[in-house]
């Protein structure tokens, strides 16, 4: 006789979740994108903080601040912000719950104060696309200088 208990059913979907986001995670982070280009390697620099979406290489923020976009592609009005010179905390009202991409040129905390979930920034962290479906430029909302 087959039996079945709710942990083993809450157990086996749990593990099919915890794969599905760990693939999802991949895809996004090493997939081209739709137009077929690859997406270029953290280690190839930029002229500028402000580049197209169509640019190969992302923008490099300077050396102790972490740039923020709200379109995907670094486009849209940058924001820059840096410990000591930036004040620690909110972002501004264009950037709230809509961080499109950034790059880090030091390190730092992404918050969202609704749910208290806290993200730690490395030097060299950098997204094309933080504003899609289950990344957290969508939530984004603070930054601080630890977590």
């Amino acid at each position: 006789m087959l039996r079945t208990s709710w942990q083993e059913v809450s157990a086996f979907v749990a593990t099919v979740v915890t794969i599905g986001g760990a693939i999802f995670f991949l895809i996004d982070r090493f997939a081209p994108p739709p137009d077929g280009r690859p997406e270029p390697s953290p280690s190839v620099t930029a002229p500028s903080v402000t580049a197209s979406p169509e640019t190969t290489a992302h923008p490099r923020c300077a050396e102790g601040a972490i740039c923020l976009w709200p379109e995907r592609g670094f486009a849209g009005k940058v924001w820059v912000w840096s410990a000591g010179v930036s004040p620690e905390g909110g972002i501004p009202d264009y950037l709230k719950d809509h961080v499109g991409s950034f790059d880090a040129r030091t390190v730092a905390c992404f918050v969202d104060t609704e749910t208290g979930t806290r993200r730690p920034v490395a030097y060299g962290d950098w997204s094309r696309k933080y504003i899609d479906i289950g990344r957290f430029g969508r939530v984004l909302d603070r930054i601080e200088t630890r977590c």
